[in-house]
């Protein structure tokens, strides 16, 4: 089944022993184009900690129940692998900020482009991990412009790879919004708060209309959405930023 990675944020995960808490962010591959990690908050309105979740051990969801199921406690959760372990692109930068300045970790709140750009020889880490929290809303660089926004990705539960980009032209046109493989991303650009895609602004707009409330038809599969995240039957069953 297909899902909107959006409508995924705030499912709850269920471990062996009951609920662990919720899902706050997912951590993706812009290389392979795969979910690694659910982000999970764990904890009380007062206290919560963050910790990641393979998406290796993460069930298909729930969509009635709004639930991942994970084989694991809520113990072996908390004493996994904790966020800045394997950190987003973004936030690698705002690790290396701390080191040099000494100040303390704060995060699954991502850098954002507002932040200042550390020197990139000081970032580790994978280069590719990018926060699905921190890539929403990025502006969409067209070959020969810019054209509305990064409104949502969609995702395959079987294998969690994303088959989608999904566009907001937002000025051109408010009502409808577009799906691109991911294959056509050519960079995002964390400092600029910008996804180039290899496309111009026509190819853009002629292609395949996303709605996450009406079914959606493409030559290999059709969907049926809705915006409480209800999943997407599939007739079917991988970039530089600081360096840029």
């Amino acid at each position: 089944m297909l899902y909107s990675m959006r409508h995924l944020k705030r499912y709850r995960l269920v471990g062996s022993d009951g609920e662990i808490g919720a899902v706050h962010d997912l951590l993706f591959d812009d290389e392979m184009w795969r979910i690694r990690y659910a982000v999970a908050l764990v904890g009380n309105l007062l206290t919560k900690t963050a910790v990641l979740v393979s998406a290796r051990v993460m069930d298909a969801p729930e969509a009635r129940e709004r639930r991942i199921r994970v084989p694991l406690s809520r113990e072996q959760v908390l004493s996994g692998t904790p966020v800045d372990a394997d950190p987003p692109v973004s936030r690698q930068g705002g690790i290396a900020f701390e080191k040099a300045h000494g100040t303390t970790p704060f995060w699954p709140i991502p850098a954002g482009p507002s932040v200042a750009v550390p020197d990139e020889r000081n970032l580790v880490g994978n280069p590719h991990l990018r926060s699905l929290e921190e890539v929403v809303g990025y502006r969409i660089q067209a070959s020969d412009g810019e054209i509305g926004h990064v409104e949502d990705f969609v995702v395959e539960d079987e294998d969690w790879r994303i088959r989608d980009l999904v566009i907001d032209p937002r000025n051109w046109l408010p009502s409808r919004k577009h799906r691109v493989p991911p294959q056509r991303v050519g960079a995002i650009q964390c400092a600029d708060g910008a996804v180039s895609v290899g496309l111009d602004k026509s190819a853009i707009l002629s292609s395949p209309e996303y709605d996450p409330r009406q079914p959606v038809n493409r030559s290999y599969e059709e969907h049926d959405d809705t915006d409480r995240g209800r999943p997407v039957e599939s007739a079917e069953r991988e970039l530089a930023c600081w360096g840029s």
